[in-house]
């Protein structure tokens, strides 16, 4: 009898079906939605499913759920293949589905893989102790994301701990050990969870109540109230710092023109990009007198340092009138001593005296958004208002706005 015939559920197709349902609702902890809560039931019924498979099956079964949850937590990657690389619309779907949906979901899979052929099938003798389970597939999931995030392709986007940041109270925790941490602890529930299923459905006799009184599933309920219970204080301290601060302060305004993707790099709609950015730090200036104004990432569409260019009197005049600082998101380009030009991503800071006296440079950057690593593929035409991969900076974002040291990063 094969393993998957000792399966609760109706059938191995039933069971293959689940990981795919897996992959969507925990996307939902992240944008547009933000349902946080949803952070901690990740991977829990693929965990549930890859035991009671046998493993190649359960392989299969772990890659549905990479697929479905890689597609729908990174839709950004049809916009910038479409609207960036100017690629077709059924190519850019295509792309998304099978090489970021198949890629990435083949290394979202590969925990599951290996926690189900650590500890075997469900029932019967077990290779590992209920903790071992749990704490390997926590373990697994930290060790697989630190790795993506910080490994070859630096890839932090649908990290499982960033699913807890929808809610203000559970991402407070992230000032203890960021957001590789809340994902630990969003395994941790997830693998208790499903010690907790095994064990009532292992019962002779089920009842709510058992299930409730089952020390696996009242450890998984502890986890995110632990964090709930630190957000709390945590937010409390925060919002009396604010209220009463110890330390000098600024007034710091936020800039966002929200320009479609697919128009922030045509040449033609320059002029209206910048207008609106300018038209609208001059509104905030006149009303709020901010210390600081930012703008987002690549908000410019210009190279902003360029001598004589006329955007750069229109920014200057806001800061020097109103005794503003500015931090731009923009394009940046200089030339090694060989001629070589280069490319960044970068911040600039603008202060009242009318000079650019700081800026960074984006260190990590996004494969196939800021360098493509397919760029000599007769597929991956290159825009041509973009002529070359940015390149990486070599220092952090620190800033000194009025005698306050600020820091800053561009999207990672």
């Amino acid at each position: 009898m094969s393993e998957s015939s000792k399966s609760p559920l109706a059938s191995a197709a039933l069971l293959l079906a689940l990981p795919l349902l897996d992959g969507v609702v925990s996307s939902a902890a992240f944008a547009p939605f933000s349902l946080a809560p949803l952070a901690f039931l990740t991977g829990t019924l693929t965990l549930f499913v890859v035991r009671r498979l046998s493993l190649p099956l359960a392989a299969l079964a772990a890659y549905l759920y990479g697929v479905s949850f890689a597609v729908a937590v990174a839709p950004w990657v049809y916009t910038a293949m479409h609207e960036h690389y100017h690629i077709g619309a059924l190519a850019s779907a295509a792309f998304n589905v099978f090489i970021v949906g198949g890629g990435v979901g083949f290394y979202l899979a590969t925990p599951f893989i290996i926690w189900r052929w650590l500890c075997g099938p469900a029932g019967g003798e077990q290779a590992l102790s209920r903790w071992q389970r749990v704490l390997s597939a926590a373990s697994l999931f930290y060790l697989f994301e630190l790795l993506r995030t910080h490994g070859v392709l630096s890839m932090p986007w649908g990290l499982i701990g960033a699913g807890v940041a929808g809610s203000e109270l559970l991402s407070q925790s992230a000032d203890l050990f960021g957001a590789l941490g809340l994902s630990f602890a969003s395994m941790l529930c997830s693998a208790l969870l499903v010690e907790a299923i095994e064990e009532w459905l292992a019962a002779g006799e089920r009842s709510w109540i058992m299930l409730a009184k089952n020390r696996a599933f009242l450890g998984a309920l502890a986890v995110p109230v632990a964090l709930l219970v630190y957000g709390g204080v945590r937010y409390a301290q925060v919002a009396a710092e604010l209220e009463e601060p110890s330390g000098k302060t600024l007034k710091v305004a936020a800039v966002q023109a929200n320009i479609p993707q697919g128009d922030r790099w045509k040449a033609d709609l320059v002029p209206r990009t910048m207008g609106t950015h300018i038209k609208l730090s001059a509104e905030v200036a006149r009303d709020f007198e901010p210390d600081l104004i930012v703008w987002p990432e690549t908000a410019m569409n210009t190279y902003i340092t360029d001598p004589g260019n006329e955007y750069q009197r229109r920014i200057h005049q806001i800061a020097f009138e109103h005794d503003a600082h500015f931090l731009l998101g923009g394009p940046h380009a200089e030339f090694t001593d060989a001629g070589e030009p280069l490319y960044f991503n970068s911040i600039f800071q603008l202060d009242p005296r009318r000079k650019f006296v700081a800026r960074y440079d984006k260190i990590e950057l996004l494969a196939f958004a800021e360098y493509n690593p397919l760029s000599n593929a007769p597929f991956f035409p290159r825009p041509a208002e973009v002529p070359r991969d940015y390149s990486p900076g070599e220092k952090p974002g620190i800033f000194d706005v009025k005698g306050v040291k600020l820091g800053a990063m561009i999207c990672f």
